[in-house]
């Protein structure tokens, strides 16, 4: 058995946690010059919140948010929301954007590059659900046609070929939707590098 000081110093292990301590008594820091001041450690010290007072903060800045998000959907045609939301209906009608409406998108891709993705999340919830509801009768479509061209005793070939005309015919506007956004994303990057 090994003795203490047989033991090498950096077996020992050292524990770098970090905490965070909520006081009774929260006090405030002044004004914005004041944090332009390089703080002491005694100040940084003296300067805590409550838990409450965190999540009144948590909850104005969520209740702003939302009221100047839905204050801009509603009073302008070119918000993000109501862009992705015409463009989004016209692509479900098959056809393309104007031109003027690609430029407000191209204007959201350049200016806005992390809402990327996020698109889905500003249509309705009712659009959302009537998309799942059209993926799902995608999917049914497309395995009936291929279960009755088995039945039918069709080729490979001919499956494939009649499977790839169901699905494009019921796939489209997804098409149309990933190549107009495809698209304004090019341009915006293009005009963004110039």
């Amino acid at each position: 058995m090994k003795s203490l000081s047989q033991i090498p110093a950096s077996k020992t292990k050292k524990r770098n946690a970090k905490r965070v301590v909520f006081h009774s008594t929260p006090t405030t820091i002044g004004s914005s010059a004041s944090l332009q001041i390089k703080e002491t450690k005694e100040r940084n010290q003296s300067c805590w919140y409550q838990k409450q007072d965190l999540k009144r903060f948590r909850l104005d800045n969520t209740r702003t948010a939302l009221a100047v998000h839905f204050k801009q959907v509603a009073k302008n045609p070119k918000s993000y929301v109501n862009v992705i939301q015409r463009t989004f209906k016209l692509c479900r009608l098959r056809k393309v954007p104007s031109q003027e409406e690609m430029q407000y998108l191209m204007y959201w891709q350049r200016f806005c590059p992390e809402r990327r993705g996020l698109e889905k999340l500003c249509l309705p919830a009712e659009t959302a659900a009537a998309n799942r509801q059209r993926v799902l009768r995608t999917r049914k479509a497309v395995i009936s046609v291929q279960n009755s061209l088995r039945e039918k005793g069709a080729s490979l070939d001919t499956i494939s070929k009649k499977l790839h005309q169901v699905y494009h015919a019921l796939a489209q506007p997804d098409k149309i939707y990933n190549r107009v956004i495809a698209i304004a994303d090019a341009s915006s990057e293009n005009e963004s590098s110039e």
